[in-house]
């Protein structure tokens, strides 16, 4: 910053620059595991669960978003329900639809409330 450019005495500092290298480096590694068979039952009963109408009204089949050195089963989004998360929580051929609320320990954490380990942001 230049004398030119910089802030007059007493004058509120700029707003600070997005910087994405932060915000990567702030998000935890993610297990990533897409292994799991959504079958036909489940995927109906994930489109039949009543969501707010901001709803996904369609089935978004995503990997396990927990941290990498999870222990336990894993979770995947299925639909976002504005609020509420149909999740698809398996270990090995074990699965089975979980509806969970979204974490509110830190803004936008993108993971279901109660989850192990730092929030994902």
């Amino acid at each position: 910053m230049t004398a030119e450019n910089a802030p007059a005495a007493g004058a509120p500092a700029p707003p600070r620059l997005f910087d994405v290298k932060e915000a990567v480096a702030a998000v935890p590694p993610t297990c990533w595991r897409g292994d799991y068979r959504l079958t036909a039952a489940l995927a109906g009963a994930a489109l039949a669960v009543e969501g707010g109408r901001h709803a996904e009204p369609e089935l978004d089949l995503g990997w396990c978003v927990l941290p990498t050195a999870h222990g336990g089963p894993h979770y995947a989004v299925v639909r976002d329900l504005c609020g509420l998360v149909v999740w698809i929580k398996w270990l090995g051929p074990l699965a089975e639809l979980v509806v969970l609320p979204d974490c509110r320990r830190t803004d936008g954490c993108g993971l279901f409330a109660g989850h192990s380990g730092r929030c994902s942001r």
